[in-house]
């Protein structure tokens, strides 16, 4: 009973069963029989006062129909998205965090945890658009990225790795990234799709590219120096990039991954958690079983709170 209780499919079948019923008793009223105010349907019929608010109700029957719609798809929002908001926060405030503590020293300048799960095009289009064309237009702008966005604009019904969580800086709070979940080898653009493709741990050493501008270059071939373009290149090929302009896309540059996916009840690939880290001397497989214990921890509490 506490379970059900706690379910938002539970409060999503009260409203929309309240919301059905108000529609069905809204089109029970009829403008026939104005000025018979004894024919107005309970409770409008008690006295003149709920007389006359019924007779205005019923003058503006549609707008009154559009209103009662409309609370009730507020408040299954509300219901879907705001308790999970919450837990979310509190779980990667506390699991985290712990892991950071534990395991890389508290250093959250160097090393983050984020968590990305899989949402279809039509349901990030409002974050996408409010992270890419908004908040960080001119971020975008400066780094000639906006023409990008515009036509990597999630398509409806293919699936994305979008932020979910995230302890460590920069960017604690959400990021811009979303990550196409690939149908194919060629489409995959990052350790993230990488792992979600493949379906298993991947650790990558990666080179320190940080030293080259690449939000300021246009392509790479724009690189000058050999020995960075071999560099980037080497990047992007160990970190399953596979467009330049996908690289640019990117906040940082770390040179130590390692990512395994989040797998649903029904053991199926729902998301990906990403161990990132600019310090020279980390290696994540010196943590590796305690990291995986997490991670299924992790696992775990999002299946509880989906």
């Amino acid at each position: 009973m506490k379970r059900l209780l706690k379910s938002k499919g539970f409060y999503l079948l009260i409203f929309s069963g309240i919301a059905s019923i108000g529609y069905w008793y809204i089109s029970t009223w009829d403008k026939s029989v104005l000025g018979n105010r004894a024919l107005y349907p309970y409770p409008w019929d008690i006295n003149s006062t709920l007389n006359e608010k019924y007779e205005l109700l019923l003058h503006n029957k549609i707008k009154f129909g559009l209103c009662w719609g409309f609370v009730f798809l507020i408040l299954q929002c509300f219901v879907i998205y705001f308790p999970l908001s919450l837990k979310r926060k509190k779980f990667i405030k506390n699991t985290l965090t712990h892991i950071i503590n534990q395991y890389l020293k508290g250093n959250v300048s160097n090393n983050r945890i984020t968590i990305y799960v899989c949402k279809r095009g039509f349901e990030i289009y409002l974050r996408y658009f409010w992270l890419c064309f908004i908040k960080n237009f001119l971020k975008h702008y400066r780094h000639n990225l906006i023409l990008k966005y515009v036509f990597q604009f999630p398509k409806p019904f293919r699936k994305y790795l979008v932020f979910s969580g995230r302890t460590g800086r920069p960017f604690e709070d959400g990021t811009s990234t979303f990550f196409l979940v690939p149908d194919s080898e060629e489409e995959i653009s990052g350790i993230a799709p990488f792992v979600f493709y493949e379906r298993k741990p991947k650790f990558v050493e990666l080179p320190d590219i940080n030293k080259i501008n690449i939000h300021k270059l246009k392509s790479i071939d724009e690189i000058k120096n050999e020995e960075d373009r071999d560099l980037v290149l080497d990047y992007m090929r160990n970190g399953k990039v596979n467009s330049f302009e996908k690289l640019k896309m990117f906040h940082r540059f770390p040179q130590h991954l390692f990512a395994t996916p989040i797998n649903n009840e029904k053991n199926e690939p729902f998301g990906v958690i990403v161990f990132d880290s600019l310090e020279k001397t980390v290696d994540f497989r010196d943590n590796l079983d305690n990291l995986l214990g997490y991670c299924k921890i992790t696992e775990n509490i999002i299946n509880y709170i989906n």
